[in-house]
């Protein structure tokens, strides 16, 4: 089994709700909420998987984020992608 069947065979045990993406995407899971990410990083460890984790999210009045990039602390969600 390679990493990305762990990873989505894991995900759907835990009834993690994410988005497959389109095909021309490059991400392997969109739009899973903030709050599993406690759950996601320990996956990634326990399995050693060559995952990168993003966070995503809008703009707030307290954070005006760069287009390219958002911080943790005001992600409302996240993608995984591959580390390489």
């Amino acid at each position: 089994m390679n990493y990305k069947e762990k990873l989505f065979k894991t995900l759907y045990e835990q009834q993690i709700p994410f988005y497959f993406p389109k095909n021309s995407e490059v991400s392997l899971a969109k739009k899973i909420d903030i709050k599993y990410l406690k759950i996601v990083k320990e996956i990634i460890s326990k399995f050693k998987l060559p995952i990168r984790i993003r966070y995503r999210g809008a703009s707030s009045v307290n954070y005006r984020r760069h287009p390219s990039y958002m911080h943790m602390n005001y992600a409302s969600n996240f993608s995984l992608y591959n580390r390489y």
